[in-house]
This record gives C-alpha cells, structure tokens and sequence, in this order.
C-alpha cells in the first residue's frame, strides 16, 4: 500500500512493521522567524520599562501641580520679595 498522505501526519503501512505517525514539518522562512524572535524581544523589554519607567498622565500632572505648589508656597514666604531692594536674586 506505500505511504498515506494525511495532511499533517505521514502514515507508514508495510507489512510486518508497526504503522509509525510523524508529524510533516512545514517550511519555514528564518528571516521572519528571526524578525518575529527580534519583535517579542523587544516587546518583552518595553514591557520591563513601563512598569519601572512608566507613570501615568495623571501621576505627572500630579507631580507637576504639587511642585508648582510648592514654589509658589516657597516664594510666597520669602523675607525678602523677589525685585524688592536687598534682594541678591534666586542664586543668593
């Protein structure tokens, strides 16, 4: 009877020998393979950085209100007003 074609599974039946099921491999193209290798890769390392690096849009605006807070608070309690006679500058 010879070979059997089963998409897939390649199906030996010859007499006397225990009929053996192998998976058919398929053609590959590497040069995707390793694009795809390449893509989850980096994809995996962005990942890592949005969970080290990353705060949302709100945590930032957050921040920078609460620092614009606190200059304006820090200014607001100056002994000497910025311009007025006496005054070295901010650096003093």
């Amino acid at each position: 009877m010879g070979n059997l074609f089963i998409p897939g599974v390649l199906v030996h039946d010859r007499p006397g020998e225990k009929r053996e099921a192998r998976t058919v491999s398929t053609v590959v193209n590497l040069r995707s393979v390793r694009k795809r290798k390449r893509r989850d890769a980096k994809e995996k390392e962005a990942a890592e950085n949005r969970v080290r690096f990353g705060r949302s849009k709100a945590e930032r605006e957050s921040s920078a209100a609460d620092l614009s807070r606190a200059r304006r608070d820090l200014d607001g309690n100056r002994r000497n007003p910025i311009g007025a006679p006496g005054d070295d500058g901010p650096d003093s």
